[in-house]
């Protein structure tokens, strides 16, 4: 066997170990004891990064016509900090803002975001290292943004994603996106 072939098969090898490790987490790469998502490095080990919670809170009813405000809150439950893009404006599924509603109407309708908005560069001051158990909160009031006023049920999950790669003091920004479970909202 040359020497070549050795190297081939111990990249092999390394590789198998990393893919049967990455099968025993589960989907996604994620085991659910950590709470967190595996990674693989180039050279196929898995390392743990952090992931955040995504959540969307809203009030047991709301009047028809008249305002919805939600509140959004993305948390690192994590036990390692985050560096996250804070800025949290909302905008169409396809534009480049942070967040994002999935809305259905009573009918089925889909709503998306009401208004185009021009957003500027992120600064370094939209990031913000998110301590274990930290979290950053915006509300949004989606009878503005999105339009949501007849009455009845509907259903919404927000999503927030940072595309941004970014480093400050020694941490890179979370980078990927996180989408909170289906909330009711109902509309009297």
């Amino acid at each position: 066997m040359t020497d070549m072939t050795v190297q081939i098969n111990e990249r092999f090898e390394d590789g198998q170990r990393a893919l049967s490790h990455l099968t025993r987490l589960g989907p996604f790469g994620m085991r659910p004891e950590w709470g967190h998502m595996a990674r693989v490095n180039p050279r196929g080990h898995t390392m743990a990064c952090a992931q955040p919670k995504l959540s969307l809170l809203v009030d047991p009813a709301y009047m028809a016509r008249g305002p919805v405000p939600v509140r959004v809150v993305l948390a690192n439950t994590s036990p390692l900090p985050l560096l996250m893009n804070t800025r949290l404006i909302a905008t169409f599924q396809a534009g480049q803002g942070d967040l994002y509603f999935d809305l259905a109407g009573p009918d089925g309708k889909v709503y998306e975001a009401r208004a185009f908005r021009t957003l500027g560069r992120l600064a370094d001051e939209d990031f913000r290292l998110l301590e274990p158990g930290g979290s950053v909160e915006r509300v949004l009031d989606l009878a503005d943004e999105y339009w949501v006023r007849a009455p009845g049920v509907y259903q919404a999950a927000v999503t927030y994603r940072n595309r941004q790669e970014w480093a400050r003091s020694g941490h890179e920004a979370w980078v990927g996106q996180v989408t909170s479970p289906l909330s009711r909202i109902v509309l009297d």
